[in-house]
């Protein structure tokens, strides 16, 4: 009679080991959907950081152009006064008080060559 209770009541031996390892790959399932999900984040903000800074080259490139424009007129102004231009001077005396100093045009065309 006891051959029959313990087939009656089979114990499988691989339901202890999988009870064992099933918390683990949760673990594993859950830490590999974390870092898939920060990585899609990550890669969407790196693609708005470099659709800001793409959107953001005309802007770039017409200060340029501005600072460009802007140098050389201040040459200009500093060159007319070197050739004793009184408006010129003026000009540039009101900007040195201010504390903007321009270049000599000669001295910025020798190292330009």
């Amino acid at each position: 009679m006891q051959n029959i209770t313990q087939q009656e009541n089979p114990t499988p031996q691989s339901a202890p080991a999988l009870r064992g390892y099933l918390p683990v790959l949760l673990l594993a399932l859950a830490l590999v959907i974390w870092f898939g999900f920060q990585l899609l984040q990550t890669l969407k903000t790196r693609d708005n950081l470099v659709n800001s800074i793409n959107s953001q080259e005309p802007q770039i490139q017409a200060a340029n152009k501005i600072k460009t424009s802007l140098s050389a007129l201040a040459s200009g102004t500093k060159q007319l006064s070197i050739q004793g231009n009184p408006n010129a001077t003026q000009i540039v005396n009101a900007l040195a008080q201010r504390g903007i100093n321009i270049a000599d045009p000669n001295v910025t065309q020798q190292t330009g060559k």
